[in-house]
């Protein structure tokens, strides 16, 4: 405890050596101009980084520690070490989907945290290597050999970086848990030292970048609408027109259509064709394949409805397609940059669908299926927003189609899920099927243009 509270007196000391190297960041930051939002994913960001010379005694002094702290290194500490540094960029996504859940953010905000924090790990990432940062002449054990690190599933510098990220789009993200998240990144961060792989004052650096980094991308979204979104003008109101629930407070986020994307040209790109109309026989058709099926359902299609569910309280339908992207980088055993290019692309997808979603949705106003019917029960919610089309369906249509390219060889599977996630609906009375169809076809397309860019920016997995 003691080394430890010593690195914290040096650390203070060591950020007045950095002030200039943050007041250049912050000005660069303020500086950079509003972009539009079809080309807001790249941001040339030109930030310098000076590292202490290796002569000098605060580096001698830091080795010293680094020995004692590797030498008593305890089996629960390198336990923690793993977790943290087996794949940092899965772990913190983990952290996220965490926070959704305590906090129990509904799909469109859940979506947008997780585009957040994934683009701003996606960007420092790139940044460490366009501007080529090698730090392998600074490892410790280079230094000194009488260090003795742990192996860990990333570049030093990029750990610290991703730090550095985290804390900053966390913190803006869940606002009201200031002082738990700075304990998971002071953790995170003694972790990192205990590793043994790099110098404290190497880290310093590695999280301010990062923190530079995601502060520009938290400019870019603090205006985008999502803020406002659980507000709208009055809703029409009349026969066959989605109304409210008055169970519920308020509708959810009635004005997300109206968010800015990342990549599409506008929210409406891809609006949904119009359904079929209230009372038509295709309607009519619809809606009482959504009373038989629920007349009939097996436990099966129970539990694959509980499943997707993704209510409040969970990490959401977006989270899914976070935790089989994680579970695919570490069986594929992604480098950092890969998985920031995965994580990125696919969770811009899944929040431009849901923004194109809830544009169709406030857009067509079509009843739920309880609402036409009475004897219908939603089995897992009843959502308090319109049916057509389906969130769940756009969300996992969008996810998928984006991992399937990324991972071809389990594109069977992956796209499977989605559409086990898109029928679950239909066995939970959420919707009817022509919501399920419109959501994954209005998912695709979006996907579609991801995987442009992708292709684009050769952001494909090398095998």
């Amino acid at each position: 405890m003691g080394l430890f509270y010593h690195f914290g007196k040096r650390r203070r000391y060591f950020m007045k050596k950095i002030f200039l190297f943050i007041t250049l960041i912050l000005v660069l930051s303020s500086c950079t101009p509003t972009v539009l939002p079809t080309t807001s994913i790249l941001v040339d960001m030109e930030i310098p980084v000076e590292f202490t010379v290796l002569e000098s005694p605060l580096i001698h002094s830091e080795l010293d520690d680094l020995i004692v702290l590797t030498e008593n290194r305890t089996s629960g500490e390198v336990y923690k070490i793993l977790d943290w540094y087996g794949s940092p960029v899965v772990k913190w996504n983990e952290v996220t989907r965490d926070w959704v859940s305590f906090y129990y953010r509904n799909p469109p905000i859940a979506s947008r945290a997780y585009a957040i924090v994934s683009v701003a790990q996606q960007r420092a990432l790139d940044e460490v290597h366009k501007y080529n940062i090698n730090l392998e002449s600074r490892f410790p054990k280079t230094l000194n050999n009488e260090v003795l690190p742990v192996e860990i599933g990333c570049e030093p510098f990029e750990c610290a970086v991703l730090i550095g990220v985290a804390e900053s789009t966390l913190l803006y993200l869940f606002p009201e848990t200031k002082e738990a998240i700075l304990n998971q990144v002071e953790e995170a961060r003694q972790s990192l030292i205990l590793s043994g792989n790099i110098l404290p004052s190497d880290l310093d650096i590695g999280e301010s970048f990062g923190r530079a980094i995601a502060q520009n991308v938290i400019a870019e979204r603090i205006n985008d609408g999502a803020s406002t979104a659980g507000k709208s003008d009055p809703l029409p109101v009349g026969e066959g027109i989605w109304k409210p629930d008055p169970f519920q407070a308020n509708p959810q986020a009635p004005s997300w259509g109206k968010v800015t994307p990342w990549l599409l040209a506008s929210p409406d790109q891809f609006r949904s064709a119009p359904p079929p109309e209230n009372g038509s026989p295709e309607f009519l058709t619809a809606l009482d394949e959504v009373y038989q099926v629920q007349q009939t359902v097996t436990h099966e299609q129970l539990a694959i409805a509980d499943y997707w569910a993704g209510n409040p309280g969970t990490f959401t339908p977006a989270g899914y397609w976070n935790l089989i992207a994680s579970q695919l980088i570490t069986e594929y055993k992604l480098s950092s940059v890969e998985a920031g290019h995965v994580f990125s692309t696919m969770n811009m997808a899944i929040m431009d669908s849901g923004i194109g979603c809830w544009d169709s949705k406030y857009h067509y106003l079509v009843v739920r299926p309880w609402q036409a019917d009475e004897r219908i029960r939603g089995l897992v919610g009843y959502p308090n927003h319109p049916s057509y089309p389906s969130g769940h369906s756009c969300f996992s249509s969008a996810g998928a189609e984006v991992l399937a390219f990324y991972f071809p060889n389990d594109a069977t599977e992956i796209q499977a899920k989605a559409r086990e996630a898109s029928i679950s609906r239909l066995y939970g009375g959420i919707h009817y099927r022509f919501d399920l169809e419109a959501g994954l076809e209005l998912g695709k397309q979006v996907a579609d243009l991801y995987i442009e860019f992708i292709v684009e920016q050769a952001w494909e997995i090398k095998p």
